[in-house]
């Protein structure tokens, strides 16, 4: 596929029909395998970035398939056996441990806008959970939406869709049709409407915005199917997003990169991450296309995704 500004992905497919290579030539792109660590389930263990090593990915599966070791850079490398261990110049490296329920109970590494820390500055964070299966320290309502995660508070209407976000400084009001879809936003006073396509199953495609004395198209969204492709704002930019690690570029009009967003598997933030407000990833800045409630990243408490699963291989963030 050619975009408009001149960049070309191309993706080949092993017998099976499983991507192995994802590639956008001088922006991004992965090899990946899917049978290091005696793992033959059709899950992808190792991602090998093109044009930086620094941006391996390396996946370990416990006996019911969650993940339960994830590294990067070199480490990623050691860890499927193609190079020693002793190096640390990627992102992250975690390990995830679990209850019987499939809730997270303890993450342990470095790096990430959830565990923290620089290379080999590791900690241990510890998940808890009461007798209904939720967070202890968090507060629900009856239904068992959660309404404070030690930070955030959060409201819902009738039918169980947020309404309202707050912490201290921010606030967030939330409205939807009926067909469940985020229509409004009033974020810390400011309104924004969103204009959805039938045609596309209610994708947004503009973004509309009070502008001094009137309403005003602010951005619009183009799609390949499913997948965001573009978005214009002061002119067209080029989304580039790889289907497994999710690492995230963003192209201009002439073919420069203006964004870059590297995740570690659960989808926060590492240090890699640059200009990021060109991203549609976090709820605060640009929404994506399908973007129902949550307000802000990853990271705004610790341990707010501790019961959600890992974005690998998943479809875009919705």
């Amino acid at each position: 596929m050619t975009y408009g500004n001149g960049r070309t992905l191309s993706v080949s497919y092993d017998n099976r029909l499983r991507p192995t290579t994802w590639n956008v030539a001088n922006v991004l792109g992965y090899n990946y395998n899917y049978n290091y660590l005696n793992e033959h389930t059709g899950r992808v263990t190792y991602a090998q970035n093109i044009a930086d090593g620094t941006l391996d990915r390396s996946y370990e599966y416990d006996h019911v398939g969650r993940l339960a070791f994830s590294h990067s850079g070199a480490e990623a490398r050691a860890h499927v056996g193609l190079g020693p261990w002793g190096t640390l110049d990627g992102p992250y490296s975690h390990m995830y441990g679990y209850d019987v329920w499939g809730n997270v109970t303890r993450r342990y590494g470095w790096g990430g806008e959830v565990q923290g820390g620089t290379a080999g500055q590791t900690s241990d964070i510890p998940y808890s959970y009461d007798s209904h299966n939720r967070r202890t320290g968090f507060s629900y309502d009856n239904a068992g939406n959660l309404t404070f995660d030690g930070g955030q508070n959060f409201t819902y209407e009738a039918t169980g869709q947020q309404t309202n976000a707050s912490y201290s400084g921010y606030s967030l009001q939330q409205s939807y049709d009926c067909d469940r879809l985020r229509v409004k936003k009033v974020e810390n006073g400011s309104t924004t409407y969103y204009l959805r396509s039938s045609v596309l199953g209610g994708q947004v495609v503009a973004e509309i915005i009070w502008a001094s004395v009137s309403w005003q198209w602010n951005r619009g969204y183009v799609y390949a199917g499913s997948q965001l492709l573009a978005v214009q704002q002061g002119g067209v930019n080029w989304m580039h997003e790889d289907p497994v690690t999710k690492s995230k570029r963003v192209t201009n009009s002439a073919g420069t990169v203006v964004s870059t967003i590297e995740l570690d598997p659960w989808g926060a933030d590492t240090s890699r991450s640059s200009n990021a407000a060109f991203q549609p990833k976090k709820f605060t800045t640009i929404v994506t296309a399908t973007a129902r409630m949550k307000p802000c990243s990853a990271a705004t408490i610790a341990g707010t995704r501790a019961s959600i699963s890992p974005i690998l291989t998943t479809a875009a963030m919705t």
